[in-house]
């Protein structure tokens, strides 16, 4: 199923393009970064925070992980900060235990059986969640002039290959 290598793997893709797209924000003015671009989320801003509090959540809800790092403000720099912080954690969490068994336990909607979810799926899901984002930045990006370049996970340039 899910390996420590496919979730350091990731950890290591995610920090790549984090990395890039708050590179490419810090060219915007906080005006342009909080327009409301009619995004899911509105702005920019507020879908790289949204980004950020369900990283959080998985990880301390269904992975079980503590010591998640807490959020510390709404200005530019704590998210910036928060980010990389994040990013810090999850390269950790390869080696984690927590996250390699188990089962997340939901209840089911309406009264139905609740949900056994086995907490690998969840390291999946941290990852598929940020790409699934961050792709609406790089295209409102996109928009306003900036070429992001490649998201390529076989093109990362620190890769080992």
């Amino acid at each position: 199923m899910i390996t420590p290598d496919f979730v350091r793997e990731m950890a290591h893709y995610n920090r790549w393009q984090n990395t890039r797209v708050f590179g490419f924000c810090d060219t915007l003015s906080d005006q342009e970064r909080r327009a409301d671009r009619g995004m899911f989320f509105g702005s920019i801003h507020q879908t790289l925070v949204h980004i950020m509090n369900v990283d959080r959540w998985i990880m301390s809800h269904p992975l079980g992980v503590p010591g998640v790092p807490a959020a510390g403000g709404d200005h530019w720099t704590d998210i910036k900060r928060d980010r990389a912080a994040l990013d810090d954690f999850i390269d950790r969490l390869a080696d984690r235990a927590e996250w390699r068994s188990g089962v997340y336990e939901r209840p089911g909607p309406d009264g139905a059986p609740p949900r056994r979810i086995p907490r690998p799926l969840f390291a999946v899901q941290l990852f598929s969640h940020q790409t699934h984002h961050r792709s609406q930045v790089t295209s409102e990006l996109w928009k306003l002039g900036i070429d992001y370049g490649s998201t390529d996970i076989p093109f990362r340039p620190d890769a080992p290959w």
